[in-house]
């Protein structure tokens, strides 16, 4: 219970501190230089989650290839240990008949 209450007092002195921010810049600034720096900050942002969009939309087709490439080695897997088991039985197939013709 007790991080709940550092939590929220956590979020609420960010807010003051924040709004406390806000004014200095407005009155060492003006208000055209903060609408300005603040402009400045949302084109920085949206250009950030620009590139967090394109990296996640290439690590979302690199595991589809993975994906594709694991199931078709799986499939590989299998087709391998299904000719192995034929050789084996042609192996064993062939002993037996040179068992039959040694004796």
């Amino acid at each position: 219970m007790n991080w709940i209450k550092r939590s929220l007092l956590a979020k609420a002195c960010a807010g003051i501190v924040s709004g406390m921010l806000l004014l200095v810049l407005t009155s060492l600034w003006g208000g055209q230089q903060l609408a300005d720096a603040i402009s400045d900050m949302n084109t920085q942002i949206a250009t950030a989650a620009e590139e967090q969009s394109s990296v996640s939309e290439e690590i979302t087709r690199n595991i589809t290839e993975i994906t594709s490439i694991a199931s078709k080695n799986s499939k590989n897997a299998q087709h391998t240990a299904e000719t192995s088991e034929h050789l084996v039985q042609l192996s064993n197939a062939l002993k037996e008949v040179a068992r039959r013709l040694s004796h």
